[in-house]
């Protein structure tokens, strides 16, 4: 049985940061990050609202958390068939993307799939898979250095495509460490690095990537 959300309401850290534990906790035992937020009172969701706002690794921390793969999701590739699920590398409004194993093509692939929650409503689903194809079918056509190539579609039983696993950060990455190491300096232009990356970063850096991400938007 999923645990239900709560306010933190009743315990001793009522600081922003104890809030903010209090829902990363939440989070981990397997609740959407929706219902954490809604739980909670509205001075505690503005306090957290605050931190996030004013800490940006306490950002991090929450996105982290609610995008970590649950291990009882019902949408996950199936154990045994072609797939192998590895781990969730995000989720959007509608789907959900997985790092998997494909054993037909013994490699690597990122895999694209409806969000569990849209499975049981048979009128909805139909429109996410129509989605779903129009999208692979237009992404497939395109061929652009930011824009990830797609490797294959298919059901089991639901619509999902695959496309090439790129490994790395997230613009949010580079973009909440320059601003994390602008807060600790403000009175010079930063050089800052990216988590585990030991490459230092400059202001030009982050616009030259800026720069790339807009050619693929502008060619897509």
């Amino acid at each position: 049985m999923q645990p239900s959300a709560h306010d933190p309401s009743d315990a001793a850290d009522h600081s922003p940061e104890g809030i903010l534990r209090s829902a990363l906790e939440q989070i981990r035992l397997g609740l959407d990050l929706e219902r954490v937020l809604d739980a909670l009172s509205p001075e505690n969701r503005r306090k957290l609202s605050e931190l996030v706002r004013e800490d940006h690794e306490a950002l991090e921390l929450l996105e982290e958390s609610a995008n970590r793969p649950q291990a009882s999701s019902s949408s996950g590739p199936a154990a045994g068939g072609r797939f192998e699920m590895r781990e969730m590398l995000g989720r959007g409004g509608w789907a959900e993307v997985f790092r998997v194993y494909d054993h037909e093509l013994q490699r690597e692939v990122a895999r694209k799939q409806p969000k569990p929650e849209f499975l049981g409503d048979p009128v909805y689903l139909q429109e996410v898979e129509q989605r779903f194809r129009r999208e692979a079918s237009i992404t497939s056509q395109l061929a652009h250095p930011a824009i990830v190539p797609i490797h294959d579609i298919g059901r089991d039983p639901h619509f999902y495509y695959t496309m090439q696993l790129i490994d790395g950060y997230t613009l949010r990455d580079y973009i909440t460490a320059f601003h994390r190491a602008r807060a600790q300096n403000p009175r010079r232009a930063p050089r800052f690095s990216v988590k585990q990356d030991r490459r230092s970063w400059t202001i030009g850096d982050l616009l030259d990537l800026l720069i790339r991400v807009g050619e693929g938007v502008a060619y897509a």
